[in-house]
């Protein structure tokens, strides 16, 4: 297989025959693009996600929380206790691990989250650090958005730019490519702003969203980008829908940046936005809330039944085409 997520239908078929212990507190198990498992504990529901950090990073323990933790803000809840394995390869320093446990653990104390547990060890299997963690949070009933009910007609929206992890990523990592891209001054400053680690999280959001009865579903792209964050999304509500590339959030800056390195920003890693669907009735109302707290939100879309598909009108053509597959995240090919 190639690197990145496993393939969905392999994944589908292994998790259909997964068993289920009937002990009446699993709400929602694993799920091709769920967030979240949801746990009903005493009538106390209890979230649980788990990510792990793969990519290059400058700040690998702050990346794990926030990403994390967005996991648990998707799904509509606050994230309280966070567990994470770190996995160090040979000749690693004790101040290189120093520094990502301490990362880790500032980070979470930032955010008022506790760090409870975890694992740590040095290991030849790894070539870089590897950080997987694993959040819990707590959630009211109310405020659940699985993945799974995104509704016919809705509304498709999506929060601040796109993609701010790949970005920051590219910026962090590849120095060289940014001088040799072609962008201006302000370019490159816009560019910085947008995926500035102050965008990553997701959780200041997710609070306002989540309070409008009228929003069925949240998501938090990740690996594969938007593309593959809304095929999760459509995927597990079993419904289609019609994207308008002009609508995309994505900086003229950043298309110049891709276009430099053949990448597509839609299958570029894209955590620090959040994408859901409300009733048409209520998207602007969302908006104006949002851009309120200063969070940029656009609609890029409209939900459609299954049978017609996942479709993307292009900008420059007018044409609908099949929404891009990304099998492989496209910050790979710099990897």
């Amino acid at each position: 297989m190639k690197a990145g997520k496993i393939p969905n239908k392999l994944l589908k078929h292994l998790l259909d025959d997964l068993s289920v212990i009937a002990d009446g507190w699993l709400e929602l198990g694993p799920a091709i693009g769920e967030d979240s498992a949801i746990l009903n504990i005493n009538d106390q529901i209890v979230l649980v996600g788990s990510d792990p950090i793969t990519f290059p990073t400058e700040s690998p323990g702050w990346h794990s929380v926030i990403i994390n933790s967005n996991d648990i803000a998707a799904s509509g809840g606050i994230p309280k206790w966070y567990s994470a394995t770190i996995l160090m390869p040979e000749g690693s320093t004790a101040e290189e691990f120093t520094d990502i446990f301490k990362d880790v653990a500032n980070t979470c104390a930032d955010m008022n989250i506790q760090l409870i547990g975890g694992h740590s060890e040095v290991t030849a299997s790894v070539r870089d650090p590897i950080i997987s963690g694993t959040m819990i949070g707590l959630a009211d009933r109310t405020d659940l958005k699985p993945t799974n009910n995104a509704q016919i007609s809705d509304d498709i929206l999506i929060t601040k730019y796109c993609p701010i992890e790949g970005l920051n990523i590219i910026l962090a990592q590849y120095p060289d490519i940014i001088a040799a891209a072609g962008l201006t001054p302000s370019e490159i400053a816009s560019i910085t702003t947008m995926s500035s680690k102050t965008n990553m999280s997701i959780i200041n959001e997710a609070k306002i969203v989540k309070t409008f009865e009228e929003v069925h579903s949240m998501h938090d792209p990740t690996e594969g980008g938007i593309a593959t964050a809304l095929i999760e999304m459509l995927s597990a509500s079993r419904i289609g829908a019609i994207i308008d590339e002009s609508s995309l959030p994505i900086p003229n800056s950043a298309h110049k940046l891709c276009r430099h390195i053949d990448i597509d920003p839609l299958g570029l890693v894209a955590s620090g936005s959040l994408l859901f669907t409300a009733t048409s009735q209520v998207s602007d109302e969302i908006i104006l809330a949002l851009q309120r707290m200063s969070i940029n939100c656009t609609k890029i879309g409209y939900t459609v039944p299954e049978s017609e598909g996942v479709s993307i009108i292009q900008s420059d053509s007018g044409l609908k085409t099949p929404l891009p597959v990304f099998s492989t995240d496209e910050i790979t090919k710099l990897i």
